[in-house]
């Protein structure tokens, strides 16, 4: 069990966020951010998520997949991180999602994309596998096989004629498609394609539409217009404001009234969130990591009269894949930012409780 902690700096905080008086406040002199290394795997990470996985344990976990098939779930325990593989699958794990998917089962489901054998420089046949806690024993089930790589996953209630909901997945056959269980059996409910060439990246689900980030210029919607963005896109977060993790080094900000580059990095972009990251500085922030081994956390005045400035909350030592957000530790004062990558390493981010 590795645990090792580090603060970001106050003095640099303050020096990257002071604002004027006008209007919200920096955070307090001695308030900062921590992160952690929660977990290390001997391999790469490709993908994440946060949610409350295992009903055994109060509180959320972490889910992250690995090249050789691993699944991993860690969690806060009494003495520090705790980690248990849940499943080894025969390909690799891409991405990953948490949620209620299984009706005849109670509580939520972790649902695993990627491929169907070997990794994907390997090639071949793509599968999303259904990873399950049964009693005391984690179980796993194949719930899609298609010709090339699945990419992407995302979980909600994307088709409301329906109870329940649904798994939206995205790769590399040129489409998306909405998986149910029903009847005790996985059948493809809809299927959605993508611009002619493109391959899908991710899926991010916001009540009941999906935006599929793809490796066209256009983020393609699932019961919601699609948008130009300009490039290839790579990851998503956030809800009514989406952002945009870009293959340029771009990190996009969508709302109604336009595409907002807010963030540039030499290379590419792999990780996506918006939300209220920090409670002590008014408005919302944005996050991402990349390509530049960076977890970046995206600062700017509420009323939008300053630029957005990056903190630097960790520096890995290899790329960084995929970023998720989720309530974890009962120290921190907002959501947790959970990033990882080629290191293997599961990094925790969070801002601390002191503050006005």
């Amino acid at each position: 069990m590795l645990s090792t902690i580090r603060t970001v700096s106050s003095l640099l905080l303050l020096s990257l966020l002071l604002l004027p008086a006008c209007g919200g406040k920096p955070p307090a002199e001695e308030a900062g951010w921590e992160t952690a290394i929660a977990f290390q795997a001997d391999t790469k990470l490709g993908g994440c998520d946060v949610g409350d996985l295992d009903p055994r344990y109060d509180g959320r976990e972490i889910a992250a997949v690995a090249v050789d098939g691993r699944v991993y779930v860690t969690r806060r325990g009494d003495d520090g991180w705790v980690t248990e593989t849940a499943a080894q699958l025969p390909g690799e794990g891409l991405q990953c999602a948490i949620g209620d998917v299984d009706p005849d089962r109670p509580g939520n489901e972790l649902v695993v994309v990627g491929m169907a054998v070997g990794t994907e420089d390997d090639g071949g046949e793509g599968a999303a596998h259904l990873v399950y806690l049964e009693g005391d024993e984690w179980k796993k089930e194949l719930i899609l096989e298609q010709a090339a790589l699945v990419h992407g996953v995302g979980i909600g209630d994307v088709d409301p004629d329906r109870p329940g909901n649904e798994v939206v997945v995205t790769g590399f056959t040129g489409s998306s498609k909405v998986l149910v269980r029903e009847g005790g059996t996985w059948k493809v409910l809809a299927e959605h394609p993508l611009p002619e060439g493109a391959a899908g990246k991710t899926v991010l689900v916001i009540g009941n539409r999906a935006h599929i980030a793809n490796t066209s210029e256009k983020l393609v919607g699932i019961n919601t217009p699609s948008r130009e963005i300009g490039t290839a896109q790579a990851r998503l977060g956030g809800g009514e404001t989406i952002a945009v993790a870009c293959d340029d080094g771009g990190l996009r900000l969508v709302t109604p009234k336009g595409v907002e580059v807010i963030h540039r990095e030499t290379q590419k972009l792999r990780g996506a969130a918006y939300g209220d990251f920090d409670p002590y500085v008014e408005g919302e922030e944005a996050a991402t990591v990349g390509y530049e081994k960076k977890l970046t956390v995206l600062y700017r005045h509420a009323d939008g009269s300053l630029p957005w400035r990056p903190l630097v909350l960790w520096t890995d030592t290899v790329k960084f894949h995929h970023l998720a957000v989720g309530e974890i530790l009962a120290e921190g004062a907002g959501p947790e930012l959970v990033a990882v990558g080629y290191s293997g390493r599961v990094i925790v981010a969070w801002r601390t409780r002191t503050g006005p």
